[in-house]
């Protein structure tokens, strides 16, 4: 198995989604290296549909002076709330990780954090570990389209008429947004 770094799923994966043959060293590597940069493109784009799959750490800072703060990302779990330079224990917060957001105090004994420009520190963990297999999936049908598209033959041949190639006009086809659908958060809208 042969990891790529920053990618949802392994080269092995990627090669089997497009049926490759098992190609001599010079034209592998060369294939391996493409193949690779797809995966890369491949995991930004589901990771902009669904948001962080990969796992990792974020800190990110807000305003104080707030009962709750509302997380950019869904969470899985808190590192660290430091507030006005103090980190703080995890009984004086409270972390709801469905709607990922972090309030002062408890449920019970809510408080106000400390006020201030960018008071508030937070250090969360996002992502899946491990990845899901749908989203596996989802990545590798992307870049197996993805391939397909741009290794397409070219037309027209001699003696055929020259027709203007019709805009694809999507980066992302269907299957792939479906794949993803489970994993999108809750839809918020306005009637």
């Amino acid at each position: 198995m042969t990891t790529i770094t920053g990618g949802l799923i392994d080269l092995e994966y990627a090669a089997a989604g497009l049926n490759f043959p098992d190609l001599g060293d010079p034209a592998k590597a060369a294939r391996d290296a493409d193949l690779t940069a797809y995966v890369v493109a491949a995991t930004a784009v589901i990771e902009d549909i669904v948001g962080p799959v990969l796992q990792t750490t974020k800190t990110v800072s807000f305003d104080g002076g707030v009962t709750a703060i509302v997380l950019p990302d869904r969470a899985n779990s808190i590192t660290a709330v430091v507030e006005n330079g103090s980190t703080l224990a995890a009984g004086t917060y409270f972390f709801d990780p469905i709607a990922s957001v972090v309030y002062g105090g408890t449920p019970i004994y809510p408080r106000v954090f400390y006020p201030g420009k960018l008071a508030i520190q937070i250090t969360y963990v996002v992502g899946y570990s491990p990845v899901p297999a749908t989203l596996q999936l989802a990545a590798r049908e992307l870049v197996r389209f993805w391939w397909q598209q741009g290794k397409a033959a070219t037309r027209p041949a001699y003696g055929d008429a020259i027709e203007a190639t019709p805009p694809q006009g999507f980066a992302v086809p269907k299957r792939v947004i479906e794949l993803c659908t489970p994993f999108l958060g809750p839809q918020i809208g306005f009637a």
